[in-house]
């Protein structure tokens, strides 16, 4: 676990300790529902993309070496290797499509999450529209 994170052998335990709690059918997993029953995350419109984007081999399932490292990403004092990989994060969460862009197709799905039934998805269209951000964005991921 070391290589993964940034964290002490300490936090380690304690984080393991923390997500055997969450997994309590003990699958090794967690999945979007076990996420769900986390506090502030049970009403998150984003928690689905939370899940997604931690699980990296994508089986729909977070085991523990992926929660650590991308709890890792933001638990660590700033630095510009660390920002970047902030970054890289954040994009992954807004790729909803995982092909190395960001659409105008995935800011739509992104919103409409976001915002649910409280607007129209011509105006969700319009947003996008107005968001100048071109046919797609890139980043190296």
């Amino acid at each position: 676990m070391k290589g993964l994170s940034n964290f002490s052998t300490e936090e380690v335990q304690k984080l393991f300790k923390r997500f055997k709690s969450l997994d309590k059918d003990h699958s090794g997993g967690l999945d979007l529902e076990k996420f769900q029953a986390i506090p502030n995350l049970e009403n998150n419109p984003l928690v689905r993309r939370v899940v997604d984007t931690f699980d990296d081999d994508k089986n729909g399932v977070v085991d523990f070496t992926e929660f650590i490292k991308n709890l890792s990403i933001f638990a660590s004092k700033s630095t510009d290797s660390k920002d970047e990989e902030k970054t890289k994060f954040a994009f992954r969460m807004y790729d909803v499509n995982n092909d190395g862009y960001i659409s105008n197709g995935d800011l739509f799905k992104i919103l409409k999450i976001m915002v649910g039934n409280n607007l129209t998805d011509i105006q969700l269209q319009q947003m996008v529209k107005s968001s100048n951000i071109g046919e797609k964005l890139s980043v190296e991921v």
